[in-house]
Formats: C-alpha cells, sequence, structure tokens
C-alpha cells in the first residue's frame, strides 16, 4: 500500500505532499494539471525510471523533469508490504550525478541505484516494465498488452501469475539433470578404461609372477656358480705358481726361437734387399717426409684457427650479451632518471606559483601610506581599515623577504638537480648510443668469424688428418728399412755366432717345459673359465637386482591399479544410484511441468471467465464477444475474441473496443493476482470509450471489492468519474500561479 508520496520541483510540482488512504483513490484535474506526473512520480520513486509512460524516463533523461528553474528535484515515497515499512529517497541535479536511497524501518539498506531496483524487484516480485504493462495503464498505452508479440505476452503473463517461479524451478531441475547425464556419460566413458585396466593388471600379475620364478631361478644358478668360483679361487695359486714357472722357461724358449728366427729373415731379407736393387731412393723419401711434415703443419694450422675462431665466436657471443643486458639497465636507468626529472619540474612549478604577487604588496602599502598621512591630521575612524590593511601588508612584505631567500635557496637545489639529472640522462644516452654501435659492431663480427670458419671447415675433408698420419707412417717405416737394412748387414755375422749358441740351449728349455705339465692353452682355458665364472656371477646378479627392482616395479603398478579399480568400482556403483536420481529428478520435473500446465490452464481458465465478465459489463455493442487468451503454434499467447461463431484476433478492435479489451484483460488478471502487489492504477481510463462504455465502467468501479486490494488508484479529468463512483478518496489537482505571476505550477488538493 502507498503511504504517502513527496514530489519537489518534480515537473510540474514546486512542493506537493499527498497521504494516500486505502480504497478507491481519484485523482481528478484538467489535462496539463500534473495529474499524470504525480503516477509517473511513484513509478519513478520505486524503479528510477518510467520506461511505459508516454514521456520515457530513464536514467539518461531524467534530469531533465527537474522543474524549470531549478537546480534539484526529489521525489520520495512510502509504502507497506506485507506489513513491512520501506521509504525510498531519489534527489535528482542539473549539475551533478543523481542520488538515491532505500531505508527499512527508518534503517538505510542502500544507495545505490542497481541494488535499490534489485530489492525492490525481489519484494514486489515484478520489475517496473512489468508494471506498467500490467498494474499501471498509462495514458496513451493503456493496450500495451494487445500489441505485445504472442511468446513476450506469455513471459509477461507467466511473470506476474507466478508460473514462471514454476518454470524457472524446471529449468534448475533439468540443469541438474544434464549434470547427472554427463557424470554418468563420463564414468561410461571410464567404464572402457576400467577393463582395459582389468586386462592390464591381469597382465601385470602373470609378469610378476614370471619374473619371481626366474628370480628363484637364477639365485639358484648363483648358488651353484658362486661354489665353482670358490673351488677354481682355491687351485689358482698353485696353477699361478706353475704357469709362472712355465712362462719363464717358454719366454726363454720363445725368445729364442724367435732370436733365431729373426736372424733368419733378416738374412733372407738382406740377402733380398742386396739382390733386389728396385728399393726407392732415400734422398726421394727424404723429400717426400719433408713435403708430408709440411702438409702436416698446414692442417695444424687449419685446426688451431678453427678452435681459435670457435673460441673467438663464443667470446663474441658472451659480449654480445653483456653489453645487451647492459644496454637493458640502461634504459630502465633513463626511464627512472626521467620520472625524477618530470618530480623536479613539477616541484620547480609549484615553488614559481607560490610566490606572493609584489603588486598586492605596493598596492597596500600606499594605501597603508596614504591612510597614516591622513590620520595625522585628521583624525578619521573611517580610516582605520586602510591603516590595519597596509599594516598587515607590511607585516606579510616582512614575513615574504624571510621565505624569500629559503625559496631561492630551495629553487637553486631544484635547478641544480635538474641540471645534474639532465647531464645524467644525457651522459645515458650517450652511452647508449656507444653500445648501440658496439652491439652492431659485435653482429657484424659476429657474422664475419662465422664466415670464416665455415670457410676454413669447408677446406678440409673429414679424414684428412688420418690419411696424413697414414703417409707419414709409411715414408717413416720404408727410411726405418733401409737404414735397418745397413744395420743387419753389419750384424748378420754376429748373429750367426749367437744362433749357433741359442740351438744349443734350445733343447734343455724343452725337457724343462714337459715337466711342469701346463702349457698356454691349458692355462688359457683355466683363467677363460675362472674369467667366464666371475661374468656368470656378475651377470646374475645383475639380472636378479633388474629383476628384483622390476618385481617392485610390477607389485607398485598393481597397487596403484588395483586402486583405480576399486575406485572404478565405486564410480560404477554411483552411477546406478545417480540413475536413480535421474528418474526421481525426472519424474519430479514431469511432475512440475503438468502443474505447472495446470495452473497456467485455471489461470487462463480464471482470466477468460473474468474477461468474459468484465466485457460484457463495459462493452455495450453486440458485434464482439467471449474475449480469451488463446495458445498459438509457437507455445506463445495470442488476445481472441469472437464475432458469430468465429474467433478472430483483438488486432481488428477499434481503438475503443480495444480499450475495453485492455481493461477487461488487466482487470482479470489484477482480480487473480492482487494478492502480490495490491495497488491498481489506471490513467485516463475512459480513453476512446463511448458513454455507454464509461457508464458500464462506473459501475464496475463501484461494484469493485476492496477485499483483496488496498488502493484502486484512477486518474482522469472526466467529471462522470468524479461525481458518480462513491470514492474514498479524491486528490484535485490544478495549476496555480505565484503571488507575482511569474511561476505556474501543480497544486493539489485534498
Amino acid at each position: 500500500m502507498i503511504q504517502k508520496l513527496i514530489l519537489q520541483n518534480w515537473m510540474s510540482h514546486r512542493d506537493t505532499q499527498i497521504s494516500f488512504r486505502h480504497g478507491k483513490i481519484l485523482i481528478h484535474g484538467k489535462n496539463g494539471s500534473g495529474k499524470t506526473s504525480i503516477v509517473e512520480g511513484i513509478v519513478f520513486a520505486l524503479f528510477g525510471e518510467v520506461k511505459t509512460s508516454y514521456r520515457g524516463i530513464n536514467k539518461q533523461n531524467r534530469r531533465n523533469f527537474i522543474r524549470d528553474g531549478e537546480k534539484s528535484a526529489k521525489v520520495e515515497i512510502e509504502f507497506s508490504v506485507d506489513g513491512k515499512n520501506f521509504r525510498i529517497v531519489r534527489n535528482l541535479y542539473r549539475d551533478k550525478p543523481s542520488r538515491s536511497a532505500l531505508y527499512y524501518n527508518s534503517n538505510l539498506i542502500s544507495e545505490n541505484d542497481d541494488e535499490i531496483l534489485k530489492h525492490i524487484t525481489r519484494v514486489l516480485n515484478i520489475d517496473e516494465r512489468l508494471f506498467g504493462n500490467v498494474f499501471y495503464g498509462a495514458q496513451d498505452n493503456i493496450y500495451q498488452l494487445i500489441n505485445m508479440p504472442p511468446k513476450e505476452l506469455k513471459l509477461n503473463i507467466d511473470r506476474v501469475l507466478g508460473i514462471e517461479e514454476i518454470q524457472d524451478r524446471i529449468d534448475k531441475i533439468t540443469k541438474i539433470i544434464n549434470r547427472i547425464k554427463d557424470q554418468i556419460k563420463q564414468t561410461e566413458i571410464d567404464l572402457d578404461g576400467y577393463r582395459t585396466k582389468q586386462k592390464e593388471l591381469e597382465r601385470l600379475k602373470s609378469g610378476y609372477q614370471t619374473t619371481l620364478s626366474r628370480i628363484e631361478e637364477l639365485n639358484s644358478q648363483f648358488r651353484s656358480l658362486q661354489n665353482d668360483y670358490e673351488s677354481m679361487t682355491k687351485q689358482k695359486e698353485t696353477i699361478e705358481q706353475k704357469y709362472n714357472t712355465y712362462i719363464q722357461y717358454r719366454d726363454k724358449k720363445i725368445a729364442t726361437e724367435t732370436k733365431i728366427d729373426r736372424l733368419n729373415q733378416d738374412i733372407k731379407k738382406l740377402q733380398q734387399i742386396i739382390s733386389n736393387t728396385q728399393l726407392e731412393d732415400p734422398e726421394v723419401l727424404e723429400e717426400k717426409r719433408l713435403q708430408l711434415e709440411k702438409e702436416i703443419e698446414q692442417f695444424r694450422l687449419y685446426t688451431d684457427q678453427s678452435m681459435k675462431l670457435n673460441d673467438l665466436q663464443n667470446q663474441l657471443n658472451q659480449k654480445y650479451d653483456s653489453v645487451f643486458r647492459n644496454r637493458e639497465d640502461l634504459y630502465r636507468t633513463l626511464q627512472e632518471r626521467n620520472l625524477e626529472l618530470d618530480t623536479l619540474r613539477k616541484e620547480l612549478e609549484q615553488l614559481n606559483r607560490s610566490k606572493p604577487s609584489n603588486l598586492t604588496f605596493i598596492i597596500a602599502l600606499i594605501l597603508a601610506m596614504g591612510a597614516l598621512g591622513i590620520g595625522i591630521f585628521v583624525i578619521n575612524l573611517a580610516l582605520l581599515p586602510a591603516i590595519v590593511f597596509g599594516i598587515a601588508a607590511l607585516y606579510l612584505h616582512i614575513k615574504y623577504n624571510e621565505q624569500k631567500s629559503r625559496w631561492s635557496n630551495e629553487l637553486e637545489r631544484v635547478n641544480n638537480d635538474t641540471k645534474r639529472i639532465e647531464a645524467e640522462i644525457s651522459s645515458i644516452r650517450n652511452e647508449l648510443n656507444v653500445l648501440e654501435q658496439e652491439l652492431e659492431k659485435l653482429k657484424n663480427d659476429k657474422n664475419s668469424v662465422s664466415e670464416q670458419l665455415k670457410d676454413i671447415m669447408s677446406k678440409i675433408p673429414s679424414d684428412y688428418g688420418k690419411e696424413l698420419e697414414r703417409r707419414r707412417d709409411q715414408i717413416s717405416r720404408a727410411l726405418g728399412n733401409i737404414e735397418s737394412y745397413k744395420k743387419d748387414q753389419k750384424r748378420l755375422l754376429e748373429l750367426r755366432q749367437e744362433l749357433e749358441n741359442f740351438v744349443k740351449n734350445l733343447e734343455s728349455i724343452d725337457q724343462t717345459l714337459k715337466s711342469l705339465e701346463i702349457n698356454d692353452k691349458i692355462y688359457r682355458e683355466w683363467s677363460k673359465r675362472y674369467v667366464e665364472l666371475q661374468e656368470a656371477i656378475k651377470r646374475t646378479k645383475s639380472e636378479i637386482n633388474l629383476l628384483t627392482n622390476q618385481s617392485k616395479e610390477f607389485q607398485k603398478s598393481i597397487e596403484i591399479l588395483e586402486r583405480d579399480i576399486e575406485d572404478m568400482k565405486r564410480k560404477i556403483e554411483r552411477v546406478e544410484i545417480l540413475r536413480a536420481l535421474q528418474k526421481e529428478l525426472e519424474e519430479i520435473k514431469n511432475r512440475i511441468s503438468d502443474l505447472q500446465t495446470k495452473n497456467r490452464q485455471v489461470y487462463i481458465q480464471n482470466i477468460n471467465l473474468g474477461m468474459g465478465l468484465f466485457w460484457n459489463s463495459l462493452y455495450a455493442g453486440v458485434v464482439y464477444n467471449d474475449p480469451k487468451i488463446a495458445v498459438d503454434k509457437s507455445d506463445g499467447y495470442e488476445l481472441k475474441i469472437s464475432i458469430g461463431d468465429n474467433e478472430v484476433s483483438a488486432d481488428r478492435l477499434s481503438g475503443g473496443e480495444k480499450t475495453i479489451y485492455a481493461l477487461s484483460l488487466r482487470l482479470a488478471i489484477l482480480n487473480l493476482i492482487t494478492r502480490r502487489l495490491r495497488v491498481i492504477i489506471l490513467d485516463e481510463p475512459t480513453h476512446n470509450l463511448d458513454d455507454s462504455s464509461i457508464d458500464n465502467l462506473v459501475d464496475n468501479i463501484n461494484r469493485l471489492s476492496l477485499d483483496h486490494i488496498d488502493q484502486f488508484i484512477i486518474i482522469t479529468h472526466d467529471d462522470r468519474l468524479k461525481n458518480n463512483v462513491m470514492w474514498n478518496q479524491v486528490i484535485q489537482v490544478f495549476r496555480e500561479k505565484s503571488k507575482d505571476g511569474s511561476v505556474n505550477y501543480s497544486k493539489v488538493l485534498l
């Protein structure tokens, strides 16, 4: 229920205060008196805008509705809902943002427009658009509902009837069902992974058992090898003693036989060399050797140069990175110095602005001296202010001189700091230029070194060094053979003498070797077996360790898979729960949908019944009958009316007939839902009505029950409504001029 409305400088109202009563309320006045402004003030106070009004008041243009000649306006409303008292105050200003406040039981709730709108929409369960379309029949907009598209009409009527709340619950349940379906789908996807993991678990367990069997087999093999190894270790000392003795005599025999063979070979070679004069000339070989040494030296130079170029390239890269980082540091320093310079310049400007004006001091001094000069001859109290002003100016000048030196020092400090920072900036810029040049030079050096390195590496074949070494070895061997040949000729006679002595000792050595009962083959086989045992033990131990670690990995993987499979089992069990929940929610959704459909059918039937009753009482003609709401093919609402046995769209009605149709629809809806909002406002409901329809409207207003409605507000200029209806309150609105006749404003008489 609306309790009080205050309009200050709102449109044509200068200072209007209205206390509303319970019941049927008439706001009467001539056209242009300010009646509609009162209702627009109510809607504006509630919602902050009045889009459904022909004026189209919104957040962007609402300051234009401040009364001409005034800088601000105020709209305040007090109302109650279900015993709760609210007050909204909205202040408009031409030169600054508007301000709003919402109070609940005298306590401030919010001062934010958006929060206030949300709170009021929640309290009234409607927004401004719905209020304008159903509860407030604005002037020239009373049949707004008739002009709505089917789906928009359905949406608005469903919101008024509370059916939209049921749809919200259905949508929420649908979202929950969809989430459950997604979870079930994801779990079904995971089910394939569950089967895969079960197969993987079986494979791992089989591998784990195979690994354990292999470890046991290797442990048995390891013990056998260890026993053989320990037995051979005990024999090792005896075998090695015999073999060492054998080696001593074998080496003597080998040495003797080797010397004999070598001497025989040398003799044959010498004889062959002597008989074969096709040996290469030593001088030619020496010349080839020298040429080869030169090539080897050149190859070393290329190699060294390549290594130096690589080192130089690395150094250049390091230096480039260092110079680049220095440049980045200098850029940051330059930015910091520029910021500091800007700060100092601002301080300098502030100091210059703070200097007092010398002209002010001179004028004050002249006034003071003039006043004092006159005062010497004439004592006049009228000159006292000038004298006081002059003395004050002298005092200020003395203070200024004291502070002047401080300002001068401060100015000098700021100027010095400015010059210092500018010098630092100049130095940094110079250094940056040098660094940029150095970076460019480093880039060029890097490119040059890279090209040189590529050129050098292209000249050196990959196996050139090995080829040089091979050729040098060949020449060295050839020269060595010639030198050896010369020496062997000299020693040939000596070796033949020695040969005779070695042959004599050879028979004695053979006898000793036979007595030892060991030879190289026996020892090699024994040693080979000993080493093979060591390697087998080491290999077996390594394989045991590897398989042991592998078995641990198997065990760890098995444990992880078992946990995953258990989790998947729980998910699968949860799917059954989710499916049951999905089924239950879908049943609930279907029941709610059925309830929504039934409620909609009942509401539409009641609205259609009410529309028929109001239409029959308001409509004086006989052409049309049975107005109703019908569901179209797109599941929207269409407004129909019958002409004879045919149903046609309400768009075919004339202007007056549409007004009666719109009034019938609004009254039918309001009669059904006044439990939500207990206020009805109709602006100029007689617009486009003929005399008979107006008389029927008067009768309906008189018959209107106030059991389910707090206030029924009619705005009109029609005297028939004023004189023929039993009103609980009549508010007369008229225009009045100020006493001087310059201002015309609206005034209210209660």
